[in-house]
């Protein structure tokens, strides 16, 4: 009766540890018990213990393809969403950010400098005598017209500042960093670059910028609503100072 307990012990053990990983399941077939009587039951045990580590391993592979496949398809909607996101405040245009994204990027930018006591200039522009030129030359006259505008602006602000087309002819810059003076200047080089621009073009009167200037710093307690008022006020009062034929929208 011991010579069979014994080695049905031996071989229990054995059989633990190569389920356990702790013996390779090849040495567990290769061991003296293993080649006795019990050699036969052994090596059904030794299958079932190879098969289970394969299932292990397939079940592992399984998983791990699961994880991959969640996390490529993660990173295909977070890229999807990004995308989205960056679309639904562009302007598809001219590429420059549209009313949505200056709504929301304006309280941020305003909260930032007034953390950081810097000031920061908002410039309101309108393109004059725009409706006469889509009317004399088209439509995709006056696409054009828009795109390249919106290519010089970004071409004359410096890489922290924003620049928005806020619907029909209407843009609106935040200068970050700058003052009124400054501001104003980079406005008079703004009108100056699309006097150039327009000037070949085959109209009565050609199109041409009239921009409102506001520093954060001409302002008590400024607020997102504050700033575009009076720069839009501002804006008023040069349409207002030039000849009539050329306030034309």
């Amino acid at each position: 009766m011991r010579r069979w307990i014994n080695p049905a012990h031996d071989a229990a053990r054995l059989a633990t540890l190569a389920q356990h990983g702790t013996l390779p399941i090849e040495e567990m077939s290769a061991a003296k018990v293993c080649r006795g009587r019990l050699a036969p039951l052994m090596k059904v045990v030794a299958a079932i213990l190879l098969d289970l580590k394969q299932q292990r391993a397939e079940r592992a592979a399984l998983e791990q393809e699961i994880r991959d496949r969640i996390a490529n398809r993660t990173d295909a909607l977070e890229r999807k969403i990004g995308s989205l996101q960056v679309q639904a405040t562009r302007d598809p245009l001219t590429g420059l950010g549209n009313r949505r994204g200056l709504d929301a990027d304006l309280p941020r930018i305003i909260e930032r400098h007034r953390g950081s006591g810097e000031d920061a200039c908002l410039l309101m522009i309108d393109v004059d005598n725009f409706k006469p030129l889509n009317d004399t030359l088209g439509h995709a006259a006056g696409d054009q017209l828009l795109t390249e505008i919106g290519q010089l602006i970004r071409s004359t602000l410096r890489g922290n500042d924003q620049a928005y087309r806020c619907g029909g002819d209407e843009f609106v810059v935040v200068l970050n960093s700058c003052g009124a003076v400054p501001g104003q200047a980079i406005a008079r080089r703004l009108e100056s670059l699309v006097r150039v621009l327009t000037k070949p073009l085959k109209v009565a009167f050609p199109p041409q910028l009239s921009i409102g200037v506001c520093a954060l710093a001409e302002l008590t307690d400024p607020t997102p609503q504050m700033l575009m008022q009076t720069a839009d006020s501002r804006l008023y009062e040069v349409k207002s100072n030039r000849p009539r034929a050329r306030r034309s929208a």
